[in-house]
């Protein structure tokens, strides 16, 4: 406890207590208290007014710079969508058409499930548009990546059919001794009695090279079919098969794949022939087809039908 203290005062001719200076302190703290609070405040005011305002400037600047993006950002939506028209034009007119396709089935327009987000915004209805057109362009390009897979799936299906359609000579036109015979009524060679040929026979010497005629897979390579010899058959697919017949050597074994132009054997005389050819038939659907109609990347059109002739004259043929 503070001791008290006191002094004389000669005006009163007396001892008078002297008051505490703490209390005078105490008031001088309490003023200035006060004041750093309302400097305090004040400050504090002063800041905040201050950076509201630049952040409402930067935030004017953004947006700018926002909206400036939006209007480039809709004018490549919108080029992209004539661009998209012009292939979907092009995928119709052209494409479908050449290859004798249906034509091409639209799904329709896109709809945007998220409009509703965009309302209450600014330019909320320029934001909704633009988002309609994307999603409709996406629909578009989905429905156009189909139809693009649709036609390369039918020219690569065309070209796997054609790479597997009989379609040359098996013996080169230089490598005969004479023309071809044909295909239809013929007289037997060892018989002497009429017989339909089945095939057409190839004249040519012994260890001529005999070439597969499309892309297939050996079936049969052997010598214990009769009448053929030494013959081999290929299983081309789509529904096309070729017989090579009478060979003096086999060059392939069964299972073996082969494509067009394929050395599968050498001319011979063996089995049922009065000289050295080659037998060749072609089978579609399983019954026997005129071979003169799958030389088209041998002969012209003059060549045809100077064979066509040829082979309409009738006679003999080599087995």
């Amino acid at each position: 406890m503070a001791k008290e203290k006191y002094r004389f005062n000669p005006d009163s001719l007396s001892y008078e207590r002297v008051e505490a200076h703490n209390q005078f302190f105490k008031k001088i703290l309490i003023n200035f208290v006060l004041i750093s609070f309302i400097i305090g405040i004040s400050v504090s005011f002063l800041n905040s007014s201050l950076f509201d305002t630049g952040k409402v400037q930067q935030l004017t600047i953004e947006n700018q710079r926002l909206r400036s993006s939006f209007k480039k950002l809709n004018s490549k939506v919108l080029r992209m969508s004539s661009v998209l028209a012009e292939i979907e034009k092009s995928d119709s007119v052209i494409y479908r058409k050449a290859f004798g396709m249906n034509a091409r089935v639209d799904g329709g327009t896109g709809g945007s499930d998220n409009l509703r987000n965009y309302r209450g915004i600014s330019n909320s209805k320029d934001v909704q548009k633009t988002s309609q057109r994307v999603d409709n362009l996406l629909v578009r390009l989905k429905i156009q990546l189909q139809s693009f897979n649709e036609v390369i799936n039918e020219v690569s299906e065309r070209d796997d059919r054609l790479a597997h359609t009989p379609a040359i000579q098996p013996v080169p036109s230089n490598k005969l001794n004479h023309s071809p015979y044909g295909y239809g009524p013929r007289i037997d060679p060892v018989y002497k009695t009429p017989a339909f040929h089945y095939g057409m026979d190839f004249s040519a010497n012994i260890g001529t090279p005999v070439y597969a005629t499309a892309d297939g897979v050996v079936s049969r390579a052997d010598n214990k079919s009769r009448g053929f010899g030494n013959h081999i058959r290929i299983e081309h697919g789509f529904n096309y098969k070729t017989l090579y017949a009478h060979l003096s050597k086999i060059l392939v074994r069964p299972g073996q794949k082969v494509k067009r132009g394929t050395l599968i054997g050498l001319v011979g005389n063996t089995g049922k022939s009065v000289g050295p050819h080659l037998h060749y038939e072609v089978h579609f659907h399983g019954s026997p087809v005129n071979p003169i109609d799958f030389y088209f990347n041998d002969l012209t059109p003059q060549k045809y039908d100077a064979l066509v002739r040829q082979t309409l004259r009738g006679g003999y043929s080599l087995d």
